[in-house]
C-alpha cells in the first residue's frame, strides 16, 4: 500500500531477537531480517494461497489454525511483495524506533538459516542510524508500533515520518507550535485579512510588545510610515518607531527594495531612527543587503519581518496579543 500523494509507502516492521538476529545486526549490516526461513518464498509466481499452504506445511500448523496461518502468511507477503524500493520502514526497539528506506529487492540468504533471517531487504538507515524516542511520534503512529504483527502497513503516516526526520528531537509542543505558525501564516495571506486589517493587527502587536499606544497614519497624510509610536529603551531614552506594512495575498509574493525607501521617507518625516518593514509575504533576495547599505548610509536601524516571522510572533506571544 502506498501513499497516493507521492507514491511512497511505509510499514512498521518488528525485528524479533533470535540468536544473532536483532536490531543491532540490522543496523550493522544495513538489512532488515524476516523469519519464515524454512522455505524460499521469493518466487514471484507464488500466490497468497501458496504462501499459506507453504507456511502451514513448513511449520506443521494444523489445518484448522487458519487465523495463525493467514497472519503469518500476511506478514511475510507484505515483506516480500508489498514493500517497495524507496518505502519507509519503521523498526520499533524498546522505547525507541529507527527509520530506514528500502534500497533493494528481497533476497533469500541460506547462510542466515541458523538465526531465521533468510528473507532480507537491503536498507539505508536514516537519522544517522540514531534511535528516536517513541514519544516523538504522533499517538496513532505510536499505537501502530505496538501492533503484535511482524509487519503492518503505515502509509497514512508518511507526512508524519517526514516531519519526524526533519527534527527528530522535536517535542509535541514544538510540532504543535510549528503547525500553528503555518496555519496562522496561511490565514494572514489568504484569509479575511486585507491591507487595513493588517495595519490594525500590526498596531495591536506593537502596542502589546512595546506597551505603547501606537498611531495608524491616515492614507491621505501617509509619508511612508503606516504606523508610528514612541518607545522607551531602558535608561537610554525615547525613540520613534516607524512601521511600513505590506499585505500580500499570495505566499510567493515578494516585498521588494522600494519598500525600504518608502520606510526611510516615513522615518525622515517622523524623525525616527528605528523602523520596521512588516509583510505577509517574503522579502526579495537582495533586500537584506540593500537595507544594510541604507542603514549604514543614514545611521538607521531597520528590522525586516516577513509573513512567517509575523505568524511566529503571534503564536509565541499567545493569541491574546491580538485582543
Amino acid at each position: 500500500m502506498t501513499n497516493e500523494k507521492n507514491g511512497k509507502g511505509a510499514f512498521v516492521f518488528r525485528i524479533k531477537k533470535y540468536r544473532k538476529r536483532s536490531v543491532k545486526l540490522a543496523l550493522e549490516k544495513n538489512r532488515i531480517y524476516a523469519g519464515w526461513s524454512e522455505t524460499n518464498l521469493t518466487d514471484q509466481k507464488l500466490k497468497f494461497s501458496d504462501f499459506k499452504e507453504i507456511i502451514q506445511k513448513s511449520y506443521n500448523y494444523k489445518p484448522e489454525e487458519t487465523n495463525r496461518i493467514s497472519q503469518n502468511a500476511g506478514n511475510i507477503w507484505r515483506i516480500i511483495r508489498e514493500i517497495n524500493i524507496g518505502d519507509y520502514v519503521i523498526v520499533p526497539d524498546s522505547a525507541n524506533f529507527y527509520v530506514c528506506e528500502v534500497t533493494g529487492h528481497v533476497i533469500y540468504d541460506k547462510e542466515a538459516l541458523d538465526y531465521d533471517g533468510s528473507h532480507q531487504r537491503e536498507v539505508k538507515w536514516l537519522n544517522n542510524k540514531q534511535p528516536i524516542p517513541r514519544n516523538r511520534a504522533p499517538a496513532k503512529l505510536q499505537l501502530r508500533m505496538k501492533a503484535h504483527h511482524t509487519c503492518v502497513r503505515a502509509s497514512e503516516f508518511i507526512s508524519d515520518i517526514d516531519e519526524i526526520l526533519k527534527d527528530p528531537d522535536a517535542t509535541f509542543d514544538d510540532v504543535l507550535e510549528r503547525k500553528l505558525i503555518q496555519v496562522t501564516h496561511k490565514e494572514l495571506i489568504s484569509g479575511k485579512m486585507n491591507d487595513w486589517d493588517l495595519e490594525r493587527l500590526v498596531k495591536k502587536i506593537i502596542d502589546k510588545l512595546t506597551n505603547t499606544d501606537s498611531k495608524i497614519i491616515p492614507r491621505k497624510i501617509d509619508k511612508g510610515a503606516d504606523i508610528i509610536t514612541t518607545v522607551s529603551i531602558a535608561d537610554i531614552g525615547e525613540y520613534t518607531l516607524a512601521v511600513q506594512v505590506k499585505h500580500h495575498d499570495q505566499s510567493n509574493d515578494f516585498t521588494k527594495n522600494n519598500v525600504v525607501d518608502q520606510l526611510i521617507d516615513g522615518m525622515d518625516a517622523e524623525s525616527a531612527i528605528i523602523g520596521w518593514v512588516v509583510t505577509t509575504g517574503k522579502f526579495a533576495d537582495d533586500i537584506l543587503e540593500y537595507k544594510t547599505s541604507k542603514e549604514e548610509e543614514k545611521g538607521l536601524n531597520i528590522e525586516l519581518i516577513d509573513g512567517k516571522r509575523l505568524a511566529e510572533i503571534i503564536i509565541r506571544n499567545g493569541i491574546s496579543i491580538l485582543d
